[in-house]
């Protein structure tokens, strides 16, 4: 017996229950950008989506694979896997956060997929941002 599940379709279109759980490997559906430059007084979000089933895990680590971790205020991880380098003053401004090269990992029990080096970099104004 086959079992068929109604995908929210105008014509409730019907796909094998199988099709929909089938296990597969991370893989992006959107790679952060190799390059997110920003001034402090916006902040910025770097995006990483990972899909995959089951659903992978996203993770951030540093350039040396260290795994990241909140820095309050400064850094944090959001649940749906971007990372978020909120507004902050240039007196806290910290090298190892704000000038820093990062990279997403999404992992699931098939593997393990990393994004592209992303090096970020925060200037009090638009001159001061390397290129």
């Amino acid at each position: 017996m086959k079992l068929f599940l109604v995908r929210g379709t105008a014509k409730g279109t019907l796909v094998p229950r199988s099709a929909l759980c089938e296990p597969r490997a991370p893989h992006f559906l959107h790679e952060p950008p190799a390059r997110v430059e920003f001034l402090n007084g916006t902040g910025a979000v770097v995006p990483c989506v990972v899909h995959g089933s089951p659903p992978p895990r996203v993770t951030w680590t540093t350039r040396a694979g260290q795994p990241l971790h909140e820095v309050p205020g400064l850094r944090h991880m959001r649940p749906d896997g971007s990372l978020v380098l909120p507004p902050f003053r240039a007196e806290d401004f910290k090298e190892d956060v704000h000038s820093a090269v990062y990279r997403c990992l999404g992992t699931n029990s098939l593997g393990t997929i990393g994004s592209h080096d992303v090096r970020v970099r925060a200037g009090e104004r638009l001159g001061t941002l390397s290129v």
